[in-house]
């Protein structure tokens, strides 16, 4: 019978953490290496320092219109991701991309998620939506694959105390 121990289980779990937060964290920091223009774009009309897409002019009025010129923005997140619908007589391809962003407003008081998103369906594009987003859902994203790391490098690290497992064992 195969015996896995403690400390190769401890080894294991930090490896799979750690591959958790590359999954969370590299898209993020390559959208801010290379961004989506176009997603850069509406933040640049948002800010009035440029024109909209023609596509996106629609979105971008509207948060003018509510919030008032984009003071500032910090990129805080992004989401890139393709679904597939197969149906007996056809199949849909949906593609989305999204960037979020902490964003301060001129009309605003306090600072806001920003998400400014891009869709598109079976090779279409559909449109852009420049929306609010709730920060709660950002921090439990992110918190999660750090908390796994932050105890599975602490376990594994833990020297003089072995686990209470082991100690009956002896």
């Amino acid at each position: 019978m195969f015996r896995l121990s403690v400390k190769a289980f401890l080894i294991g779990l930090l490896a799979l953490s750690s591959l958790w937060v590359a999954v969370a964290f590299v898209p993020i920091l390559y959208s801010i290496v290379a961004p989506p223009r176009d997603l850069q774009q509406v933040i640049c009309a948002l800010e009035m320092r440029c024109s909209a897409p023609p596509e996106a002019a629609a979105a971008v009025q509207a948060a003018l219109a509510s919030a008032g010129p984009l003071r500032r923005a910090v990129q805080v997140g992004y989401y890139s991701g393709v679904t597939g619908t197969v149906q007996v007589n056809a199949s849909h391809i949906s593609k989305r991309t999204q960037i979020s962003y902490a964003a301060w407003f001129q009309n605003v008081p306090k600072p806001m998620l920003l998400l400014v998103s891009r869709s598109e369906s079976d090779g279409v594009f559909e449109g852009y939506r420049v929306g609010e987003g709730e920060p709660m859902s950002l921090i439990v994203g992110y918190a999660k694959p750090l908390l796994l790391f932050a105890f599975s490098l602490y376990l594994v690290r833990r020297k003089n105390n072995p686990p209470a497992m082991d100690r009956a064992a002896s």
